[in-house]
């Protein structure tokens, strides 16, 4: 599927889904997916500024998810957090979940290591 995809997890969050998207799926439904992920990375991101979106490029920024054009403006406050927002895109979130897990690059993969079951020097694990 993706060549090291065992040793990406320390990697930046968005190498990750898009490598996995890119790699399973076709180009556009990739692309759709990756737009939504890069969304909600924004989003995350804007939780830590207080609600306001400071970008790294201090640039504006249009996501368009599920039809719907949000504007992101550097320096503003983003009035997405509430619960009618994530009702409309928990389904799209769904679909990208179903469109990886059941693309053929995924249910033909031989092996999926859960790294989170491999001892990690020096921390205790105690399993119920």
């Amino acid at each position: 599927m993706v060549q090291g995809v065992d040793t990406q997890a320390d990697q930046a969050f968005w190498k990750i889904y898009t490598s996995l998207f890119k790699a399973a799926l076709p180009l556009h439904t990739a692309q759709r997916h990756i737009s939504l992920f890069a969304f909600l990375s924004a989003l995350r991101n804007t939780i830590h500024n207080n609600g306001v979106y400071y970008p790294l490029n201090h640039c504006d920024t249009e996501f368009t998810i599920g039809g719907t054009v949000y504007r992101l403006v550097n320096g503003q406050r983003v009035e997405l957090f509430a619960w009618e927002h994530l009702i409309l895109w928990l389904p799209l979130i769904r679909e990208a979940m179903t469109d990886l897990l059941n693309s053929v690059a995924v249910v033909t993969y031989d092996h999926i290591s859960d790294v989170a079951s491999f001892p990690i020097p020096g921390v205790e694990h105690h399993y119920a």
